[in-house]
């Protein structure tokens, strides 16, 4: 929150969705929308919306075994600020910043980047593309792989991550119907071509102009 407060005194326009628990916020320009669970139609409408909205998924956690909710923001075209710590690497990819969850310094900074639309488009193509890899088939499909199974239907095996390169193919991304579900509380972003940064997060970010979410 100290590192968005900041952002806000340079970008006045800048907004974080806050989605999930979390105390008062009381920092200008961040909007908490509580629990949204997946099991009510009106909160999945509501938190899709949110991940489509935002410029980037805000998530510099302290410990991470992975973090799906990075690939659900990417399914919807949104790069994230993630931090250095578990498996978060592998889930961001080349789609996203990874900063020291302990440095407000270095939030704020990828945040700044994030605010820039070029970049924020860039990093955002590169994670829709990357979010492909982790559809429930092609995980199950690297489990057969390295478990040395064939495909039950004799097709390839999707590579290990490590072999696949950086992107997909651009056309890979055009079959929205195998992306991942949003897994129910955090935010996702996408931020197409505005002019004022938006994050979200549980807590997030909004500036509309930045695609950045954070859970």
């Amino acid at each position: 929150m100290d590192a968005f407060a900041r952002l806000r005194c340079e970008r006045p326009d800048a907004q974080l969705d806050v989605v999930g628990g979390h105390p008062r916020l009381g920092v200008e320009g961040a909007v908490g929308h509580g629990q949204l669970r997946l099991d009510r139609p009106a909160d999945r409408v509501r938190l899709a919306g949110l991940f489509s909205a935002a410029t980037c998924l805000v998530v510099p956690s302290l410990s991470e075994p992975f973090g799906i909710v990075y690939v659900e923001a990417a399914a919807f075209g949104g790069p994230s600020i993630a931090g250095l710590v578990g498996g978060t690497a592998t889930a961001v990819g080349d789609g996203g910043l990874l900063v020291d969850p302990r440095s407000d310094g270095a939030i704020l900074d990828a945040m700044r980047r994030l605010a820039d639309p070029p970049t924020a488009g860039r990093l955002g193509a590169r994670a829709r593309r990357r979010s492909v890899r982790f559809t429930w088939r092609q995980v199950a499909e690297r489990l057969l792989r390295a478990a040395g199974l064939p495909h039950p239907h004799g097709a390839p095996l999707a590579d290990f991550l490590d072999d696949a390169g950086a992107d997909a193919p651009d056309d890979a991304v055009a079959d929205v119907t195998d992306r991942p579900e949003p897994t129910g509380t955090a935010p996702t972003g996408t931020a197409p071509t505005g002019t004022a940064p938006h994050a979200m997060s549980p807590p997030t970010i909004r500036p509309s102009t930045v695609r950045e979410v954070r859970p």
